[in-house]
Order: structure tokens, then sequence, then C-alpha cells
């Protein structure tokens, strides 16, 4: 064989083993990347399910503060809806303007007694009256009252809403005026007939002070509370409450026949963001 030819096949052959060496090469990288990932995999899910226990220690001391508020509210409100006072505003049909004052002024006492309570709005259904303990609020027909938000929730009274923290906004339009409220409704209803045919109490908690209470642990202002459709109660970060959006349904899905913790992740904004969620047993 010439001289030629043997470096021709000598170069063939060092390719050839170049080749084998970059496939190689290429095949344990492959598996090496497999083997990282995998165990990424593994310490991340890890990691994941201590938190989602962390979390759920989380939610369970604020299933208790939110329990330990309603039974508070509910108790207050109880005896407020059975006082001679806001019987005869409720019930009454002739009601005289002496009347109207010397309820609200002992209704006002009750009022002046709580640190937690705005104000209370008591409707007539038989005369169609609301009153309020609200000074900036003057009786009147339900159709005419000023803060429409309330007397939109009398007209609209459902057993769902009995004694239950109902987020609203009153005078959104009116930022001087506009305030945010969590309003529970009191009201007797028998068989047959809707809530929305009998007089009703409203008492009216500020939204700051009602979020304060109940999202005490939110330290760092990741906690997103959402009721059982989804809707959005409370909340101290308008981001973390932009993100709860995009898991909402999921969440609501898989949280309807269980209460244990879990966690989803989504890409939202080109960030991985982890939704650690646990349903509430004392109101889901």
């Amino acid at each position: 064989m010439s001289l030629s030819k043997r470096l021709t096949a000598l170069r063939a052959k060092k390719k050839q083993l170049v080749m084998v060496g970059l496939y190689s090469a290429a095949g344990a990288l492959t598996v090496l990347g497999l083997v990282i990932w995998i165990i990424y995999q593994a310490f991340q899910g890890i990691a994941l399910h201590s938190l989602t226990q962390m979390e759920s220690e989380f939610v369970a001391q604020t299933d208790a503060l939110s329990s330990l508020m309603d039974t508070m509210v509910r108790n207050y409100g109880l005896q407020v809806f059975y006082t001679p006072a806001v019987s005869q505003l409720r019930e009454g049909r002739n009601l005289s303007e002496w009347d109207r004052i010397y309820n609200l002024r002992e209704l006002n006492t009750y009022v002046g007694s709580s640190d937690f309570v705005d104000s209370i709005n008591v409707y007539n259904q038989k005369t169609g009256f609301i009153y309020s303990t609200d000074p900036n609020l003057l009786s009147a027909p339900i159709d005419e009252f000023d803060d429409q938000s309330a007397a939109e929730l009398f007209r609209s009274m459902s057993p769902d809403m009995l004694m239950k923290p109902i987020r609203r906004t009153a005078f959104p339009s009116v930022p001087w005026r506009e305030k945010e409220y969590y309003s529970f409704l009191f009201f007797e209803t028998a068989p047959g007939q809707t809530p929305s045919q009998y007089s009703a109490i409203m008492i009216n908690i500020p939204y700051d002070w009602y979020v304060g209470q109940l999202m005490a642990f939110d330290d760092e202002g990741s906690c997103v509370l959402l009721n059982e459709k989804g809707g959005l109660i409370a909340f101290r970060n308008d981001t973390a409450a932009r993100w709860a959006m995009h898991f909402r349904r999921a969440v609501v899905s898989a949280g309807l026949e269980q209460h244990e913790s879990s966690y989803l992740m989504k890409v939202i904004g080109k960030k991985q963001v982890v939704c650690y969620y646990s349903r509430m047993e004392s109101n889901n």
C-alpha cells in the first residue's frame, strides 16, 4: 500500500474514532442530564410537599381565626336582631319619626359598644324602608336608599347569604364616599317563602379591620382567600390576587371533594409560580 493511501486510511479511522467519541460524549451528557433532571424533580417534589405541609398549618390557623370571627359576628348579630328597638324597626308598620329616632339611637349604643362594627342597616320589608345607624345615610324606601349596594343585598337575599361575610363596596363611583365592607345578613325564613320576603338587618364591618384580623398570620402578603365558587374574599397583595385568578378553577374543582392540601404549578408572565392550596374546613 502506498504512503498516501495509508495516510488516507489513518485519517478516515481517526475521523471515525472522533465521531464515536463525540457520540459517546453526547450520549453520556444526555444520560447525565437525565439523571440530574430526575434528581432535581425528586428533590423539587420533596421540597414542594414539605412546603405544602407548612402551608396547611398556616391555613389551619387562618381557618381557626375565620371560625372565631364568624362566631363572634354571628353572636353579636343575633343579639342585636332580637332587641326591642330592632324588632320595631324591622317589623313595625306605622313608625313615627320619634319611633325611628328613638330606636336608631338605642341601636347606636350597640354599634358604639363594639370595636368591629361600622354601622347597622335595618330593612323593614312591610314598609319597604331601610334604616341605618350610619350618620351619612338617611332612612328611605329601598329604591331611594342612598347606599344601593346595601339595598341590592336586601333585594337578593338567599339562604346561602345568611350570616356569611359578603364583601361589598358602597358608593364605588364616588371616590370621597367609597367604603369597602364585609356585610353579614340576618333574617328569618319560613317554609314556602324566600328570604327576600322577610325583614332583615345588615352588620357592616370595615374591610381593612376584617382582613387584618383574618390574615394576621400572612406576613408576606402571599395568601389569597377564595370562596367555594372561586370568588375573591380577601387578599393583601394585588400580585398574589392576580396570580390566584390563574389557578382558581383548578383549585375549586380539586377541592370540591377533599380537604387535603396540595399544590399546582404554572408559568405566568415568564415566571414559574407555585400555588399551594387547602380548603378551609369551617366555611369551605
